[in-house]
């Protein structure tokens, strides 16, 4: 089941460990604000949109950013993400979407799913994005035989999108979700987060759940 819908409703929790988050010089405030250098600019008057110069057009630049948390599942209570080896796949998923030229904000989960919380920018799909994500961290887990047997995702994800405004508390829902779901399980989340932001949904298509 693939879910986006935009909101403005926040998400609350308290930082965690154990998860990968942006480095500390890569400030969340800092996501989308592009920087721009400019070398060799004369004092003349500032040239505006429309102006034409030496048979040139001044146009307008693009600057976007879009905020994104997948949440997936693992498939069978045979792939368990377990403690010793989990972060080292949280490290490689953040490792793939840097990869792709995307801003990986934190990605953690627990034993049986995980979310990734990204800053996109509008030529990446989202669904080709979480693909990658998918493919190559499940070939990563098998290669590296953290388990006796093939690890697997489920089919499916969901994708909710944020205001830059909410990303603090984004980040701190995914970082808490280990103490999170010491009260609530993963369906109980997933299902909160489709009524929250208004999808509507058949349960018989949503993840084979394992609690």
């Amino acid at each position: 089941f693939n879910a986006f819908q935009s909101t403005s409703a926040p998400l609350r929790g308290r930082p965690g460990r154990g998860v990968f988050h942006a480095p500390e010089h890569c400030s969340t405030k800092d996501l989308d604000e592009p920087k721009m250098i400019t070398q060799g600019i004369t004092k003349s008057p500032k040239p505006r949109r429309g102006d034409r110069i030496s048979n040139y057009y001044i146009m307008a630049g693009t600057f976007s950013q879009i905020y994104i948390q997948y949440v997936f599942a693992v498939k069978g209570r045979d792939n368990f993400l377990q403690k010793p080896w989990r972060d080292e796949v949280f490290k490689y998923m953040a490792g793939i979407i840097k990869g792709k030229n995307q801003k990986p904000i934190i990605v953690n989960g627990v034993e049986d799913h995980v979310h990734v919380f990204v800053g996109l920018k509008p030529s990446m799909s989202i669904s080709d994005l979480i693909r990658d994500v998918k493919n190559n961290s499940s070939k990563f887990i098998n290669e590296q035989k953290f388990l006796n047997t093939k690890f697997a995702w489920q089919e499916g994800y969901g994708a909710f999108s944020y205001a830059h405004s909410q990303i603090e508390n984004v980040y701190r829902y995914i970082a808490n979700q280990e103490q999170h779901h010491s009260k609530k399980t993963f369906k109980e989340e997933y299902v909160d987060f489709l009524k929250k932001f208004e999808i509507e949904y058949n349960e018989q298509y949503l993840f084979d759940w394992l609690d």
